[in-house]
Parts: C-alpha cells; structure tokens; sequence
C-alpha cells in the first residue's frame, strides 16, 4: 500500500505533460537483467535445501505468529512501522514542493 501511495504521489505531476523517453541503456539494461536472473537461477538451483520431517510438521498458527509479532518481535516491528511513515512524510513533502514551484 505504501509504494502505490508513493508512485502515485510521485507521479501525479506528470499526467499533463508530454514525456519524451530517450532511453539509449535499454540493450545493456537488457543484458544487465539476463545475468542476473541467471546467476540467481543458478544459485537457487545449485543450492542443496535441506528439508526434514520435523521443518515439514511444524505448524504455526495465525495467534502463534501475532503474539510473535507482539511480544519477542515488537521493537522491530515498531521501528520498521516508523521508518514507513517517515518515508511517507518525505513523500509528501517532496510532493508538495513539485505543486509549489509549478504555481
């Protein structure tokens, strides 16, 4: 929810415009992506994954992962919640700079 809030807010400026792309990377972009999808596909193939009997019985409940979330893992939880709203108010900030200047 959070990145279409700021692709929408970023991009808003930009729907009355013509927008000219001159894109002349698009070749070693290309090339750029296909070795990287090959080497991660190689790394996830030639890795062994280990599977026991016991990591396939374990089961973990909804409530379990809540009181997870809610007691061993709430710092993180919150500091990440913080990092998201602050990236949001820059989103807005620099949003309303863009209007700002154009007026």
């Amino acid at each position: 929810m959070t990145v279409i809030i700021f692709a929408i807010m970023l991009t808003e400026h930009l729907a009355g415009r013509t927008v000219i792309q001159k894109n002349h990377q698009s070749v070693p972009a290309f090339l750029g992506l296909a070795a990287f999808v090959i080497v991660v596909g190689a790394a996830l193939v030639k890795t062994p994954w280990p599977v026991t009997q016991k990591a396939l019985a374990a089961r973990v409940s909804i409530a379990k992962l809540g009181e997870a979330l809610m007691t061993t893992y709430v710092f993180p939880f919150e500091v990440i919640s913080i990092v998201l709203i602050a990236a949001l108010i820059g989103a807005v900030v620099i949003a309303k700079k863009d209007r700002g200047e154009r007026s």
